[in-house]
């Protein structure tokens, strides 16, 4: 079924919410809520170092909430700086307290979510699957924000890392554009592809600080001992972010294997990285803990480790390869996830046709940190009736 989701910033708001006790009228840590308009997290906290004159380090925030969007979250900073906001319209800062530490992932206790679903062609089926959703739920997948790092070609820097193909890993990261990188660079980086090897003309086509130091480096050693040292000058943030795409995309492939096995009546459906499946049910025995995968993993439901175990084996990877010993300022971290999940104080407005033969209909609801709005959409859009 086709939609329109994200046609204006206002079709997609987000709040925030805070676990209890967070907050305090005391502490060594300030806390603001950061309310943006289009535009995304990291952009908004590198505004905001600009304007306090300050390294973006120093601003914390939980995770990065949509782009496209209207969302409000919490940032921290610590009292020696009084952040002011930007002269920027499409950022707002308010002071809420103080914190006995920075905001982080564990300080969330989910998000509240005002949705605008345009050109609906169904408004019966649609109708239908919004009555059985807070008691059947939906597949709690990663979607597509958690791969804006991918390339279009699907292919993954973490895996190429694992699997030791570390020049392979390089030239993927500076010769293929991400889903969101910007247009103009895709000349570029396409001498980049072709050049790929002889470093000084590299070199040359260099246009960002990050890739002036990977092919100094290169340029003075391509050795497996100097690709390892050109991998080490990457970024904490940015090797994060690259690791947790690969490992949300072999999470997804286990969830998705687990949830056909137990219900294979229903439809796939494509992602930037991979695809996951959408049963025609809720599937028997689910929600599962399935832990993302590493070398280092929490015991497991032996269902779980077999869809692992297989996954795994059809990417040419074992859990030991994920123990990358030269790189040491980021891991694959694992934690457990639950493969389906439902949302909380579910309201739906009326259908109401904006245009000839298409609808709309406003959402309201909850959902637990980490689970993502849009893929209940997709199931909304993709479910039975």
């Amino acid at each position: 079924m086709t939609y329109a989701l994200k046609s204006v910033p206002e079709d997609f708001q987000v709040t925030e919410l805070l676990v209890p006790g967070f907050l305090s009228s005391r502490g060594p840590i300030r806390v603001y809520s950061l309310w943006k308009r289009d535009l995304g997290t990291q952009e908004a906290l590198e505004a905001l170092a600009r304007a306090n004159r300050i390294p973006v380090h120093r601003i914390r925030a939980a995770g990065r909430k949509d782009r496209r969007a209207v969302t409000e979250q919490f940032v921290t900073c610590d009292l020696s700086t009084e952040l002011r906001p930007p002269q920027d319209a499409r950022l707002r800062l308010t002071p809420v307290g103080f914190s006995r530490e920075h905001v982080s992932p564990s300080h969330i206790l989910g998000n509240r979510f005002s949705i605008t679903v345009r050109e609906v062609e169904d408004p019966e089926a649609v109708r239908a699957r919004l009555a059985s959703l807070p008691r059947e739920g939906f597949p709690n997948y990663f979607d597509d924000q958690r791969f804006r790092s991918v390339p279009t070609s699907g292919e993954m820097f973490a895996e190429r890392l694992v699997k030791g193909h570390l020049n392979g890993a390089l030239r993927l990261l500076l010769t293929e554009a991400p889903w969101e990188g910007a247009p103009e660079h895709s000349e570029r980086m396409s001498q980049l592809r072709g050049a790929w090897g002889d470093f000084d003309r590299c070199l040359s086509l260099a246009s960002t600080p990050l890739e002036r130091r990977i092919l100094e480096s290169l340029a003075q050693d391509s050795s497996k001992r100097g690709l390892k040292g050109a991998l080490r000058l990457i970024p904490r943030d940015t090797l994060s972010m690259l690791f947790s795409a690969y490992q949300s995309f072999l999470w997804n492939c286990t969830a998705s294997l687990l949830i056909h096995q137990a219900c294979p009546d229903g439809t796939w459906v494509p992602l930037r990285a991979g695809r996951v499946f959408m049963p025609s049910r809720r599937p028997q025995g689910h929600p599962l803990k399935v832990p993302t995968p590493s070398y280092k993993m929490p015991p497991m439901d032996e269902n779980v480790e077999r869809a692992m175990d297989q996954v795994l084996a059809e990417r040419g990877v074992k859990r030991s390869d994920f123990n990358l010993r030269f790189i040491r300022s980021v891991h694959f971290g694992s934690f457990e996830r639950p493969t389906w999940v439902t949302p909380g104080d579910l309201r739906a407005g009326p259908m109401v046709e904006h245009r000839p033969g298409r609808f709309k209909v406003e959402l309201e609801f909850t959902l637990p940190r980490g689970s993502y709005a849009t893929m209940l959409i997709r199931h909304l859009m993709t479910g039975p009736a």
